[in-house]
C-alpha cells in the first residue's frame, strides 16, 4: 500500500471546510484509492499554533499542499502565506515528494470587502507561473473542488506507477 500525504492549511473560521477534506480524504481512499493500492493520509493545520518548524517539516513530507482561506491568510505576522511558501519551494525541489501546491479560496458574501493582504496573495498567485487557484462558494463547492482534485492526483499516480511497471518490463 502506498501511502501518499495531502496537507490543508486553513484559518479556523474555515472549520466546516476541514472538516469536509477530511470526509473527502476518507471518500475517496475507500471509493477510489483502496483498489488502487494508494491511500491518501490527511494532515491539517487551522492554528498556528503549532511551531513553524514543525508545520514545516510536515509540509516537506507530503506530497500535495492546499491552502483554504476566506477572508484571512491566518493570524497576523504568523499566516499561512508562509507555509504556501514552503510548499512551492517544495514544489520546485527534484528531491523533494510535493507533486503540487493549489490555492482555494472562499469568495465573500455579498457587500463585504476583500481583506487587502488576501487580495495583495490572490494576485500575487495569478502573476505567478504555474499554482491552480479555485474559488469556492460554500462547503458543498469546496467538496467537489477537493474530491475532483484528489481523484485527478491518484489518476496521476497509477499513470506514473503503471509507467514504471513497463519500463522493468
Amino acid at each position: 500500500m502506498m501511502l501518499i500525504n495531502v496537507f490543508l492549511g486553513a484559518p479556523g473560521s474555515l472549520s466546516e471546510e476541514q472538516g469536509v477534506f477530511h470526509e473527502a480524504v476518507g471518500a475517496c481512499n475507500q471509493e477510489q484509492g483502496l483498489a488502487l493500492g494508494t491511500l491518501y493520509v490527511p494532515l491539517c493545520v487551522s492554528r498556528k499554533a503549532h511551531a513553524q518548524g514543525v508545520i514545516d517539516e510536515n509540509i516537506h513530507a507530503c506530497s500535495y499542499y492546499l491552502l483554504a482561506a476566506d477572508n484571512t491568510l491566518g493570524i497576523s505576522g504568523n499566516t499561512f502565506e508562509h507555509d504556501w511558501w514552503v510548499a512551492r519551494q517544495c514544489c520546485a525541489d527534484a528531491k523533494s515528494p510535493m507533486r503540487e501546491a493549489v490555492a482555494l479560496f472562499k469568495r465573500q458574501p455579498e457587500g463585504r470587502p476583500p481583506d487587502p493582504v488576501v487580495e495583495k496573495f490572490r494576485t500575487s498567485l495569478a502573476a505567478a507561473d504555474g499554482p491552480r487557484c479555485f474559488d469556492f462558494r460554500d462547503a458543498a463547492e469546496f467538496r467537489a473542488i477537493v474530491r475532483g482534485l484528489l481523484t485527478e492526483w491518484l489518476g496521476a499516480i497509477a499513470q506514473e506507477a503503471a509507467n514504471t511497471d513497463k519500463g522493468r518490463s
